[in-house]
């Protein structure tokens, strides 16, 4: 799992899962700042349910994941592979399967997002000191940026290399 901050200043902060093993994205959400229990919602329970439990998880060192982590040690004795850690906390540097998406994510959808917003700000269109401005801006490119990851994630999915 891994979080995306390229839009934060509009808003957004993005995270996904991703399947070590076949480099398929398993759950994504959006939100305006991090939150553990959407992450924990959104992200790690739904592909719980979907998928079973994960032998492991690798997230960076933030704090963002904790309530997933809890709940990895938690459930680590219905694991069928216990000799594993049920977590890895690595540098965010360190490139694993979750990080290597969002290179695609930012070329298809935010960098695109963030060139308008931020051409919009520097023209003075938008004010993001302004907190109903700051929370219309936010829900506006959480819904487009919902948009760039439900065209994405089918093709990403049928894609067969990791």
């Amino acid at each position: 799992m891994d979080q995306n901050e390229k839009l934060t200043e509009f808003g957004v902060t993005e995270v996904l899962a991703s399947d070590g093993f076949s480099g398929k994205i398993t759950a994504f959400a959006l939100m305006p700042f991090k939150n553990n229990l959407l992450i924990y919602d959104n992200v790690y329970k739904s592909t719980c349910l979907k998928y079973g439990l994960f032998y492991q998880i690798r997230v960076d060192f933030g704090k963002e994941f904790y309530l997933c982590l809890y709940h990895q040690e938690n459930v680590k004795q219905y694991r069928t592979n216990i000799n594993r850690p049920e977590y890895i906390q690595t540098m965010s540097r360190q490139n694993h399967a979750a990080e290597r998406k969002w290179v695609e994510v930012n070329s298809r959808t935010n960098y695109p997002l963030k060139c308008v917003l931020r051409k919009m700000s520097d023209d003075f269109e938008i004010d993001m000191k302004n907190p109903v401005t700051k929370c219309c801006v936010s829900t506006l490119t959480m819904a487009c940026c919902n948009i760039g990851f439900q065209q994405l994630i089918p093709s990403w999915n049928t894609f067969n290399t990791r």
